[in-house]
């Protein structure tokens, strides 16, 4: 099982550092799964998976729905649409998530459109494969990033994460076709993880410190023992020269003046 340590401000939640403690693996579970369906009740019990009219249930993997909602955003039409071979022409009214601008001849979808804002707008730039690759690597992982943290919650999870010990409902019911018009029976692929209920958390509270530079410190001692040092020079020199001063000079006019 694969550890990180994340810091997070306990004050507003926000995610401030991470790190990944081990090395990452692949995913498999993301893309193991493409629209299995499931029958309602027995397995024998099931109709034909031949015929068209029946309602069944669907599961299918997290990675699998990311991709085809990614890629046919574009076309609202064909969101629900499996394929089937067919081109037709593309409804401008549709309002669709695209980025049109028939002034530089640009009709792109998000994918493209982010691709291409990356590489500043610069057409040619794609046809670098290298480029090409670099950025729809780049592309594919931020929205991924995006799909994954959308809407999560701790106590409903989100389009990728699930609850501790969550599971598909009882009405799910059994598989029914494998991809092959075949029925199937076969346990849950994805049994539960053993995902520790406890986390290790540790709390801490910034302190505001004053740190100084060396140099600045020792510039400071021999500023303050030269200013000592100075002050003691001149109360010396003061000293020395006060010395032959008369004192008294009032006191002996007046007895002067007395005796007078």
């Amino acid at each position: 099982m694969l550890h990180s340590r994340v810091t997070v401000n306990k004050l507003s939640g926000q995610e401030q550092d991470y790190t990944v403690l081990g090395d990452p693996t692949p995913a498999l579970e993301a893309w193991s799964d493409a629209y299995l369906e499931h029958c309602e009740g027995n397995v024998s019990e099931a109709p034909d998976p031949g015929l068209y009219d029946r309602v069944f249930n669907i599961t299918t993997s997290y990675g699998v729905l990311f991709m085809d909602a990614l890629s046919r955003a574009s076309s609202i039409q064909k969101l629900g649409d499996i394929g089937d071979g067919l081109y037709g022409y593309e409804d401008l009214n549709d309002m669709t998530f695209n980025f049109r601008d028939p002034k530089q001849g640009l009709n792109l979808d998000f994918t493209s459109y982010a691709m291409f804002s990356l590489a500043k707008k610069d057409p040619k730039a794609l046809l670098n494969a290298s480029a090409m690759e670099a950025l729809a690597n780049k592309t594919f992982s931020t929205f991924f990033q995006h799909f994954v943290s959308s809407n999560l919650s701790m106590d409903a999870g989100s389009w990728v994460y699930q609850p501790i010990g969550a599971q598909l409902p009882p009405d799910t019911g059994p598989l029914q076709w494998n991809g092959n018009l075949t029925v199937v029976d076969r346990p849950d692929p994805h049994p539960l993880p053993p995902t520790n209920r406890t986390a290790v958390v540790e709390v801490s509270t910034p302190v505001e410190m004053l740190r100084t530079n060396a140099v600045a410190v020792w510039l400071s001692v021999a500023i303050l023992i030269w200013l000592v040092g100075t002050t003691v020079l001149v109360a010396i020199v003061q000293k020395s020269r006060s010395k032959r001063l008369l004192r008294n000079v009032e006191d002996r006019e007046r007895e002067s003046f007395e005796e007078v």
